[in-house]
């Protein structure tokens, strides 16, 4: 193996064959808490003797992406910027003897995508609407972009011209060298999605033949001979099971004539489908499960005129651990060969990278970063503890190396005792349908969405936790979310991870959702707490004050103090810290809410709904801390439980008058909210004509008015009162109305909760939906 090139901060990256050598370009972003920090770590904070917080807070608020070329035709590799902005999807590179490069930027509102070609950089389009996932061919004396924009895929020219517009996710151009060209998309449809082959000469479309419910991420080539039209992808059962979205992946080549006729599965293949070794894990420590060593991200390459096909697959080294390697399978004769490593250094997994093959071997352009597990295979073995705490992923590079022909790297092991069964869960459909609407409910709009979800770069469960926008699939096509997040874990996230993960979610929202920013606290005293906001540059600022400060009660001052009013909600969860009277389960603990900026509180995720059930060893949340006066709202959010929780997922319902961010802040904030965990119920409910959340005064019983509707069939309902159940009513139907009450309530202050339970889609474990509280003072 030779290393060809190391390019700095350089995040991900594209490569192709350009005359007598290569063109790589990659994305970077500068790490700037390496560049002005000595110390960043769970508790500890200090800028370096030459930098300050202040500068730190605004390198980050002002963090760059930049368009980094790799030119390689000439011999040694040249290295120039080609691009900096605001945002920067991409970029996508075609090669040849007049190379091509594209990617999408974005400055103030205006989003251009961008092409380069033989030292001339130019926009082939621009416009307000989002552009994004760029892909490059050049077919003839054409080059065509791909990208997803408005509603679909639109392909252009490099004069700008449209040449093709389909609905669908995302797609990828391929040409012949004749110049016909191809474009393969990803159709999602619900909790499936399908992959569709368009000829953008004949403008014929063919459907790829599907066994899998879901389709993803597919790449596309055409062999040395202009025969055959290649085509890999990864494909998946329907998520839903639990929250383990990245859990099992298969992948599968399929080939058409390009002169014409149907797709077929590739030689060697067992009916299209690529025999991945099924290989798994258990990481150990206190929550021991199952992790599935599953292939991401395939892209098709061609070896001595036969396909070949690299993948990135988890490197597992200890416990929470993080980093993909790339790995590779190459067919002879028709027979595919066992995969290898050809990576010498693991990177993150959802990062674009590519593998070229010529005369001289395999040159290999990944992702690469540094990161410790909590404890080594080594250390554990030894009794020693290792780090304190998980480790955030550091010198982000890309790491361009030459691998003589023949030549792979040793495979990284694992001792025998982490050996674990592959699992392989079943396929969830109709997992979230929709309730029938509350007429009742007028000038009011319920939409979704899940306040509490983790990918691969919280580093907790990093192998099946899934990448960032199988997340965000799962929230946007299976449960039919109108908002999107993810709740990373801010202390375990450089820079550059934080502004990607953020960036990804903008990406993932251009189809009429609307992105919420958001990650985890997890520091002293008290709960872990997620923090939401809706202004990316007001995030950007709080990453700032939750790292540099590790008490909860210091920091709600400094963002009242340093951000805009209401710009910022913190939504803590049951569980966190518990060692002292301010803990979880301390006497205390309940003084730490600060109402200003705590407007809700989580009653239920993945491991149980806490407002009903008892967990070990703290008291049932959000209620002592309703029970102790804090006016909030209820929220539902998934977390994650790895697969061993009662709840397959958590949702919010937010009920608002339009669908805004703003909106959406205001319906947390007001007390419009209903949390529910498996399913989705409509619920609306009234007290003396005021809806829930409100604040009043009564002398007499309480009668609550509840609207209820659910997809499958209601089972019961009853109130809360000071979190006791009162009496229950039976139900049996899809919509109900009914008058639930409390007769004779004590004098003084009560908050009463409307509390459903209904059919889920797998009948078990139940929907279970709370109603945000009324907040009622009975006169003696």
């Amino acid at each position: 193996m030779q290393d060809v090139l190391v390019i700095p901060d350089a995040y991900s990256c594209d490569a192709a064959l350009a005359g007598d050598g290569w063109v790589a370009a990659a994305l970077a972003m500068p790490d700037v808490d390496d560049e002005h920090l000595a110390e960043l770590g769970r508790y500890a904070f200090e800028p370096r003797a030459e930098s300050s917080y202040e500068a730190w807070r605004d390198a980050m608020l002002g963090l760059p992406r930049r368009v980094v070329l790799a030119d390689a035709r000439r011999g040694r590799p040249e290295i120039e910027v080609l691009d900096e902005a605001e945002r920067i999807d991409g970029p996508a590179v075609a090669g040849g003897d007049a190379p091509a490069v594209a990617w999408t930027r974005r400055q103030g509102d205006r989003w251009r995508l961008t092409l380069w070609r033989d030292g001339e950089t130019r926009a082939a389009h621009g416009g307000r609407e989002p552009l994004s996932r760029p892909s490059v061919a050049v077919a003839g004396d054409r080059v065509l972009t791909a990208c997803t924009a408005a509603g679909g895929v639109r392909v252009w020219d490099e004069r700008g011209r449209q040449v093709r517009f389909v609905p669908a996710h995302a797609g990828r151009v391929a040409a012949a060298p004749d110049g016909r060209a191809w474009l393969i998309l990803e159709q999602p449809a619900g909790n499936r999605s399908g992959l569709l082959a368009v000829d953008l000469g004949s403008r014929h479309e063919t459907a790829l033949p599907t066994s899998d419910d879901l389709n993803m991420a597919p790449d596309v080539a055409i062999d040395p001979t202009g025969e055959f039209l290649y085509v890999v992808w990864e494909s998946a059962n329907s998520f839903g099971f639990n929250e383990l979205v990245g859990a099992h992946r298969e992948l599968n080549l399929w080939r058409m004539p390009v002169a014409g006729g149907s797709f077929k599965p590739a030689p060697g293949t067992c009916r299209g489908r690529l025999a991945v070794p099924r290989e798994a894990f258990t990481d150990g420590g206190r929550f021991g499960h199952a992790n599935s060593l599953t292939p991401l991200r395939p892209r098709l390459l061609f070896i001595g005129g036969e396909p070949a096909i690299a993948y990135r697959r988890f490197r597992f080294i200890g416990f929470k651990c993080y980093g993909w390697d790339t790995w590779l399978m190459r067919s002879a004769d028709g027979q595919w060969g066992e995969p290898a490593r050809i990576s010498p250094c693991a990177g993150h997994p959802d990062a674009q990278y590519a593998v070229l093959a010529d005369a001289d071997g395999l040159l290999v352009s990944a992702p690469a970063c540094d990161q410790r597990p909590i404890q080594s295979f080594m250390e554990e073995a030894a009794g020693e503890k290792g780090l304190p705490h998980t480790d955030a992923a550091r010198n982000h590079r890309v790491e361009v190396v030459r691998l003589d022909p023949g030549e792979t790297l040793p495979p990284p092991s694992f001792p025998p005792t982490k050996v674990a069964p592959y699992i392989i869960w079943p396929s969830m459909p109709a997992l979230a349908p929709e309730p029938p609407p509350l007429q009742q409910v007028a000038g009011m709009t319920l939409v979704w969405g899940d306040l509490h979800t983790h990918s691969a770069y919280s580093k907790c469960m990093s192998a099946n936790d899934g990448l960032p926008e199988d997340v965000l699939r799962f929230q946007r096509d299976t449960l039919g979310c109108t908002t999107l997040t993810l709740t990373e874990h801010i202390e375990y996230m450089t820079a550059p991870e934080f502004a990607h993960v953020l960036d990804t979610v903008e990406r993932e929202a251009t189809g009429g959702q609307i992105p919420l920013y958001a990650v985890e606290w997890a520091q002293s005293p008290a709960h872990h707490t997620n923090f939401f906001a809706t202004d990316r540059e007001v995030f950007d600022h709080l990453r700032a004050i939750l790292l540099a400060n590790h008490d909860l009660r210091k920091i709600y001052p400094i963002i009242k103090a340093d951000l805009p009013a209401n710009s910022v909600v913190a939504i803590r969860h049951f569980h966190g810290v518990t060692a002292d009277e301010f803990g979880c389960n301390g006497a205390r603990v309940t003084e730490t809410h600060d109402g200003e900026i705590e407007w809700a509180m989580e009653a239920m995720q993945t491991r149980g709904n806490m407002m009903l059930e008892d967990y070990p060893s703290l008291p049932r949340f959000p209620t002592n801390f309703l029970n102790a006066g804090a006016r909030i709202g209820l929220v539902g959010g998934s977390d994650h439980s790895r697969g061993k929780g009662p709840n397959r997922f958590c949702l919010t319902g937010f009920w608002v008058p339009e669908v805004t961010p703003r909106a959406i802040f205001d319906a947390i904030r007001d007390r419009r909210t209903v949390a529910m965990s498996n399913g989705k119920v409509a619920l609306w409910a009234t007290l003396e004509g005021r809806p829930m959340g409100a604040e009043l005064s009564l002398s007499g019983p309480v009668r609550v008015q509840a609207w209820l509707a659910t997809g499958y069939r209601l089972r019961r309902a009853c109130l809360l009162r000071d979190g006791e159940p009162l009496e229950w009513i039976g139900l049996d139907d899809r919509v109900a109305a009914l008058e639930l009450t409390d007769e004779a309530p004590a004098p003084g202050e009560h908050w009463y909760s409307v509390t459903v339970e209904a059919a889920s889609s797998t009948g078990d474990p139940p929907v279970i939906a709370h109603a945000s509280p009324f907040f009622v003072t009975i006169g003696g």
